[in-house]
């Protein structure tokens, strides 16, 4: 039997909306903001790279107070993360996850996903395989190149936790899906950092979360790949495995 293919939670039913304006983006409540985009905003056809930039580029030049969207000199609190020893590598290698360890792990409100991200970067566990969980979890929060150009300006810290949730994804989704599930799960991890960027709370969170889903949807394919040998042997088959490998002693 196949590997089942990842669904982000209500994916079907959520997309991530297009932002209306500077007054939408800060009159309206954060709370639900979200959902109440999407039930306004009819799910549409993909739109193109070039469409998604061109967003980017007239919400940038509407006038928000401050932020990524506005004045490039306001000053925002810069989110902080720890990135760990380093990417998977054939010499380094990752953890094995089962299927269903990853979809749990995967799928984890952002919150739970970052806490248990800091209980592994944090193990001193002796058993070998907690190496393998870091550079698993390894992370370099909101890198992508396109992102780079605006600069200080997207630091909150809950855009930099959904970024490290949606690197963790990169990172180890191709490498523990069969291919015909691949697809499935990228499309997932993108419309996931795109809603968490916009359930942050803050009044630029929704054009933020839309930009950053269409750079990602456009131009992320080339880095979501599988990396031959970067993976340990032994799988770890569950939560109940991976804890048991986080307590483990060192003495």
């Amino acid at each position: 039997m196949g590997d089942p293919s990842p669904v982000e939670p209500n994916e079907q039913e959520q997309t991530v909306p297009e932002p209306t304006g500077q007054d939408k983006a800060e009159e309206e409540p954060a709370q639900g903001q979200a959902a109440e985009e999407q039930a306004e905003n009819a799910p549409a056809e993909e739109e193109s790279p070039q469409e998604g930039l061109k967003l980017e580029a007239a919400t940038a030049g509407a006038g928000a107070a401050d932020g990524p969207c506005g004045n490039p000199n306001s000053r925002q609190p810069r989110g902080v993360w720890t990135e760990g020893p380093g990417a998977p590598s054939p010499g380094h290698p990752g953890a094995k996850f089962s299927v269903e360890l990853y979809n749990s792990i995967a799928r984890m409100p952002n919150k739970e996903f970052i806490n248990l991200r800091n209980r592994v970067i944090k193990s001193r566990s002796a058993d070998p395989r907690a190496a393998q969980l870091k550079r698993s979890f390894y992370a370099d929060g909101c890198s992508y190149p396109l992102m780079k150009g605006l600069g200080n300006w997207i630091s909150w810290q809950s855009t930099v936790d959904a970024c490290l949730q949606h690197d963790f994804r990169y990172t180890v989704g191709p490498n523990t899906l069969t291919q015909a599930s691949q697809k499935a799960d990228r499309s997932g991890a993108d419309l996931q950092l795109g809603i968490n960027i916009q359930e942050g709370g803050h009044f630029d969170s929704i054009p933020n979360g839309y930009i950053f889903y269409k750079a990602v949807d456009a131009y992320g394919r080339d880095h979501y790949v599988t990396q031959p040998g970067t993976v340990g042997e032994k799988t770890i088959g569950s939560m109940a495995d991976l804890n048991a490998i986080l307590q483990a002693s060192s003495s």
